[in-house]
């Protein structure tokens, strides 16, 4: 594993956590893009007087902008469930008990904790 600060708030699954960098690194190319055509914008076309207080409140919202487009994008992308490829399998795994979410087990391998057996 590669030791970094992402490595916190990054998915374990490897897939997963590739695809969120890029998302990461498309939020970050597409601010700096959005930053760079305002400034054009407004140095040679809109002329905003802009106080000090504005320009930090707009600076400020770009790591949220990335944050919400990085989770927007996660979310609708689907990998979230990356082993559904049809939409019964989907309701399949929507009919999953929360437990079973929760702790990762394929449905017929949960322990039964009362009897301290194994459901097949």
């Amino acid at each position: 594993m590669i030791r970094s600060f992402l490595s916190i708030i990054l998915p374990e699954d490897e897939y997963k956590r590739l695809r969120v960098l890029y998302f990461m690194s498309e939020a970050a190319f597409l601010m700096g893009g959005l930053l760079l055509v305002g400034s054009a914008l407004n140095n040679y076309w809109l002329k905003w007087n802009l106080e000090e207080v504005e320009v930090t409140f707009i600076l400020m919202m770009i790591p949220m902008l990335m944050a919400g487009y990085t989770y927007f994008r996660y979310i609708f992308s689907g990998i979230e469930h990356t082993e559904v490829s049809t939409k019964q399998g989907y309701k399949k795994s929507a009919e999953r008990p929360l437990s079973d979410v929760q702790t990762g087990a394929p449905r017929n391998e949960i322990k039964d904790t009362r009897r301290g057996t194994s459901r097949c």
